[in-house]
This record gives C-alpha cells, structure tokens and sequence, in this order.
C-alpha cells in the first residue's frame, strides 16, 4: 500500500498528524472523552529497537485529563491509529504496519517498509535539503562561540568547541532560523600585557615572568616580532608590554582564525574587545548605566547591579 502522506515530510510529523487523527476520530466516536486543547504530542524513538521504530507517551499524559488508565487509552488510541472505522481508512494506513500497547501506557509503533522506502528515495533524491523544515516562526539567532583569548594557538578544548558551535548553527539553519556566527575576541586588558611581557622577555633574553605565557609560541613571536614594534615599544615612557601584547595577539589572531578554516567552521563576524574600549562602546555603555542607576561602587570598584533585573 503507498503511503497516504507525501514521503518528503519528516517521519515523527507524518506519525504525529497521524496520532493526532486517530485521537480525534475515537473522540469524535465517544470511546474517549474530550482532550485538553493544550495537550503535546510527543513521538520518540524508543530506547530499544526491539520495541519498534517510535513511540508516544501520549496515553500517559492523557490518563488524568480523562480519568482514564493509560493502557486504556493507549489501546484506544491503537485501534482509532491502525483499524479506523466506519467514516474511512484509518489515520496510519500506508504509514503504520505495527502498532503495540506497553506498559506503562505507551504506544509503540512500527512504519511500513512502503513509507521508509519512500523516505530513503526521497533523502537520495535531495541529500543537501533532507531535514531541513519551514518553521511558522522565523528567528535571528546569535550563536557566540569558541571565542579563545588571542593568547596563544587553539588547542583540541577550543577545537571541540568549534565543532560544537557550528553543528549547533547549522541545526539552527536547517530548521529555518537566521544564523549570525560570532566570535569574541577578548584582546583587552591583563592577559594581553602579560603576553606582551612575556614575548618582550625572550626578545631581551630576560627570565619570564611567573605569571608568564610559555611554549614553543611565545619565541616564535619574539623571533617575528617586527623591528617598527619593538622600536616603538622600547622608547622611553612607552607601555613595552601593552604595545607588544597588543602586536602578538594580532599574530595570534590570524593563526587562530587560518586554524578554524582549516577545520571548516566560518564565521560572520569578528568581534573585537579591544575595539570597542578603543572606540569608546564601554565607557558609553557605563556612562549610560551610570545616569539610570544600574551601577556602584564598592570596594573600590564599580559594580553592575544585575539583582535589579531578577
């Protein structure tokens, strides 16, 4: 028997149209009472694959609105899914070759070779499209992530976040969502200094610093740091570490971003802390927080009052 739904809609949506058809016809039949108009239907794949191909819990969930066992109610839900009735063929007919009650009420269910075969045709027919879906609400969603401090080369933590990330953008895209891909540089402040310090260091042939950055990296930029730089850097009155450190998380930067592209994973934008200090974004984000209330100072230090915002 071909299947009664087009084979290029999703397996759990076909199957949860279906339950859904089969729950209104045996309301409609009065061997089930009213169902609340808020219930979800849920279909999963089962834990083990000898209990069919997917399940619902839709029984359970069902029991206490309707005052009813959910084996009960699972059983109806079978027959009104598989058998149907007088009005016309049933609501898994072509998509349901099995359905069986488990305790403690689900309902377990297994698909017609017809509407896997289908289903395989269609995901060889259109490979890079399969999955994807239309949603009925669209989003802008702004995914940050693997965001290193320019402090030194990706390690396999980072890469493991690179990957991590961009699966969970493409997941995004592939349900139909707007994607900006993000990465934070935090190339301001302390650890850019004690960068800079550290490859200022092995530049003078000095001992590092305790709280230096160390590895076969650091000489590299002392080897590579250009002669403008360190001129520049070592005048009197010059901040040596800030200058360098500023110099050798550029460097770093571009080693961290050829990394990513050799693993594959893109982003859209690039985003600089250093940038928006420079700028001006921070002292007028303060500034502006400052003038409503938002922050104080304690301790000798200036708070942000995030209790006001729960």
């Amino acid at each position: 028997m071909s299947p009664i739904h087009p084979p290029t809609a999703p397996l759990r949506s076909l199957v949860r149209e279906a339950i859904a058809a089969g729950l209104a016809a045996a309301i409609d039949r009065g061997d089930l009472p009213g169902s609340p108009a808020d219930v979800v239907i849920e279909v999963e794949r089962p834990a083990k694959p000898e209990h069919g191909d997917l399940s619902t819990n839709l029984a359970m969930k069902l029991a206490r609105p309707m005052r009813r066992s959910p084996m009960e109610i699972a059983t109806t839900l079978r027959d009104a899914l598989v058998e149907g009735g007088s009005a016309g063929a049933a609501p898994g007919a072509g998509l349901v070759a099995e359905a069986e009650v488990a305790p403690p009420g689900f309902l377990n269910l297994r698909l017609t070779d017809d509407v896997l075969a289908a289903t395989i045709e269609d995901i060889l027919r259109r490979p890079t499209d399969w999955g994807r879906v239309a949603p009925t609400r669209t989003r802008h969603v702004n995914v940050e992530f693997v965001s290193a401090n320019p402090t030194g080369p990706l390690h396999i933590g980072n890469a493991r976040g690179a990957f991590v990330g961009d699966l969970l953008c493409r997941v995004l895209e592939s349900g139909g969502q707007t994607v900006t891909r993000e990465y934070y540089f935090n190339d301001s402040g302390g650890q850019i200094s004690v960068l800079g310090a550290s490859v200022a260091a092995v530049r003078r042939g000095e001992p590092l610093p305790d709280d230096a950055y160390r590895g076969a990296y650091v000489d590299d930029l002392a080897r590579d740091l250009p002669g403008s730089v360190w001129a520049a850097a070592t005048v009197p009155g010059a901040d040596t570490a800030d200058i360098v450190g500023r110099w050798a998380a550029g460097r770093v930067r571009e080693g961290i971003e050829a990394s990513l592209a050799a693993l594959g994973v893109r982003f859209d934008v690039w985003t600089s802390e250093a940038r928006l200090h420079d700028g001006g974004w921070v002292a007028r984000a303060i500034e502006r927080l400052s003038e409503h209330g938002h922050v104080y100072e304690d301790e000798g230090a200036l708070w942000f009052r995030s209790t006001a915002f729960g």
